[in-house]
């Protein structure tokens, strides 16, 4: 898949990506959640207080959630218990992913600006079926288990890369020192102390557990250029060439480039999905706002067109009085409920520029 050769870009500005996702509660069960040991997370002065004096800003968004979190304890068969939701798949072409691979997040409020964690299973069992699962560190909970799923990636803008120097056994043991530190602690250093890399730390933050995991399993850590030796941040394991992306969250979206223009547009629109989709479009140029929402009461030359993974096709678009943005995207059923992925743009121009946008919103099977 052309994705796995793509460099995931890092984007400077944090920002919370409103996605409305109702799901089923399933099945009667005990409602206690088991959680992570209360006291080994940082606590909330803390965290400020630290987040204060790296400079960064703490989104205050309480719609900000971190619903793919489980527990640090460790179960054969993860029960309902543990989920806050119910992990959804779908739109992503997950299959590639392995255990050791690294996530990385744009979304994120804690001060590290950004979030990692590592993949530690690929096929977990539970209460829901099998599930993706990671080892990670958050304020909240401290080092715990989570699991990664297309929600996630859409909502948080994660990429999934792998270390290319590492092989298996690297990787399970980068794991199985991610395992051994279940329970322990958040704590972002800001100290300009020397990296935490040895097993007996009693606490971690994201990006560090992980350099610390593959010094373990390799016998030294992630390079990344653009660090020194007291800090590894999540954007870090990016910025470097020891990495290789995987999963790029743009992946679901039709990527569009301009061809020609005249009184007709000419866009090519590829398929990056991993597998093949079918791509609605109007005809004619709409206005923003009926292209994010895929306002079907507005947009009334709607046709479509059937494309493979990777594949590229040439689709043209009159121009339509003072409309100025064209729109393309397609739908697909995800944890039961639909989700349409839409990719628009607006400011085109002759020379090939325009400005693209995305949204996900809910659909519906015969929309």
């Amino acid at each position: 898949m052309n994705a796995s050769k793509k460099k995931f870009k890092i984007m400077g500005t944090l920002f919370v990506m409103a996605i409305a996702v109702a799901m089923a509660a399933g099945a009667a069960y005990p409602a206690t959640v088991i959680s992570a040991n209360a006291e080994s997370a940082m606590s909330e002065a803390a965290f400020a207080e630290t987040a204060n004096n790296v400079g960064i800003e703490v989104l205050a968004d309480t719609s900000f959630n971190r619903d793919h979190l489980l527990s640090g304890h460790s179960y054969d068969t993860t029960p309902l218990s543990e989920f806050a939701r119910r992990p959804v798949y779908g739109a992503y072409d997950l299959s590639q992913i392995r255990v050791g691979d690294i996530i990385y997040e744009e979304v994120d409020n804690s001060p590290e600006g950004g979030h990692a964690a590592i993949v530690s299973d690929i096929s977990h069992d539970s209460y829901y079926g099998k599930y993706i699962q990671t080892i990670e560190v958050t304020p909240e909970k401290g080092v715990t288990y989570g699991f990664l799923d297309d929600l996630r990636i859409c909502e948080f803008k994660s990429g999934v890369c792998y270390l290319n120097a590492s092989n298996s056994d690297h990787r399970a043991l980068a794991v199985e020192f991610c395992r051994v530190q279940l329970g322990k602690g958040y704590w972002y250093d800001t100290d300009n102390t020397p990296l935490d890399d040895e097993e007996y730390q009693p606490d971690w933050y994201s990006s560090e557990l992980i350099h610390a995991g593959y010094k373990a399993g390799m016998g030294r850590g992630i390079m990344a250029g653009t660090t020194d030796d007291n800090h590894m941040l999540p954007h870090h394991l990016f910025d470097t060439w020891e990495t290789e992306t995987r999963i790029h969250y743009m992946d679901v979206y039709p990527e569009i480039k301009i061809e020609t223009n005249a009184a007709k547009w000419t866009f090519s629109v590829k398929n990056n999905t991993g597998k093949p989709i079918v791509v609605q479009y109007n005809t004619k140029l709409c206005f923003e706002g009926d292209a994010e929402t895929w306002n079907t009461d507005k947009l009334k030359n709607i046709s479509k067109v059937s494309l493979g993974d990777g594949v590229t096709k040439s689709i043209r678009v009159t121009t339509n009085v003072f409309a100025t943005t064209a729109v393309f995207s397609w739908k697909t059923s995800m944890g039961g409920e639909y989700k349409r992925f839409i990719t628009y743009a607006n400011e085109l121009s002759t020379s090939g520029a325009m400005t693209v946008k995305h949204a996900m919103v809910n659909a519906t099977e015969n929309d």
